[in-house]
């Protein structure tokens, strides 16, 4: 299954992309590529910033995740942007928040 997860260079997002893979899962990391976390080459990566996720949606989309793993959301205006941009792409999201 293609997971997309946003947030994976945080504090717990290594040990699920590591997980995923273990798993056999094809995943992608979402991020804006200065964290310095170094993922498996196996790891696609897509850049961009969690705070206009939209305009990353043509990239997401071709990768075309089923599930969506969210480790950062923090707020509803975030939950909405999320919801609106995998709408067509991902048919399911996972939000993981300690909010």
């Amino acid at each position: 299954m293609k997971v997309l997860v946003i947030g994976a260079s945080g504090f717990m997002g290594p040990f699920v992309v590591s997980q995923l893979l273990t798993q056999r899962h094809e995943v992608a990391v979402f991020d804006r590529g200065t964290s310095g976390t170094q993922f498996p080459e196996e790891v696609s990566r897509i850049a961009g910033d969690r705070k206009n996720i939209a305009a990353s949606k043509s990239d997401i989309g071709r990768f075309a995740p089923y599930v969506v793993i969210d480790m950062i959301l923090s707020s509803g205006r975030q939950a909405t942007e999320l919801m609106d941009t995998m709408r067509g792409i991902a048919p399911r999201v996972v939000a993981i928040s300690s909010a």
